[in-house]
């Protein structure tokens, strides 16, 4: 099994997995393109930010004006590319929504042509973001469903068995 990962504060190196370490989200692109046809199931647990500087500055920039505007360009959607291709893995996103949570999740599963979609309501002071507890919604082609509040942990185990009972 593989792992391409940007910056994560996870010890990726107690893993069973192989690794591929990457910086930018075009590096992230290009390396899961050249795994992805090995790839039964591909599961696109954290977004890289959906925008990037146009342009890159080689040396420090200059403080020189009370107001700076800084021009942003969309990364590539690395869950939908590969949703998109003609011999496509089982393909598992993450929405993580603030507001109108379900509706949001339920486009990006529609949009993205995924074959399963995990929710998490990140507004809850109570779940998700600094928490150690998480409820997730579980969206598939042909059900909708929520996992109650419960430890992270034994959450993460639940959404492992919900892939291999979806992927089967």
């Amino acid at each position: 099994m593989e792992i391409v990962a940007g910056f994560v504060t996870v010890d990726l190196a107690a893993t069973k997995f192989t690794v591929h370490k990457v910086i930018s989200a075009d590096e992230m692109y290009a390396k899961v393109h050249e795994l992805v046809n090995d790839c039964d199931i591909f599961i696109a647990c954290a977004a890289v930010a959906d925008y990037k500087p146009k342009t890159y500055l080689a040396k420090k920039m200059k403080k020189t004006a009370e107001a700076l505007t800084i021009e942003l360009v969309r990364n590539k959607d690395i869950l939908k590319s590969v949703a998109e291709l003609t011999k496509k893995p089982f393909c598992v996103g993450f929405a993580a929504e603030t507001n109108n949570v379900e509706e949001n999740a339920r486009t990006k599963f529609t949009k993205k042509n995924l074959d399963m979609l995990f929710l998490n309501n990140v507004s809850r002071q109570d779940i998700g973001f600094n928490s150690d507890y998480n409820e997730i919604t579980v969206f598939t082609k042909s059900q909708e469903f929520t996992l109650a509040k419960q430890a992270k942990e034994s959450l993460g185990n639940l959404l492992a068995q919900q892939i291999l009972t979806n992927f089967s």
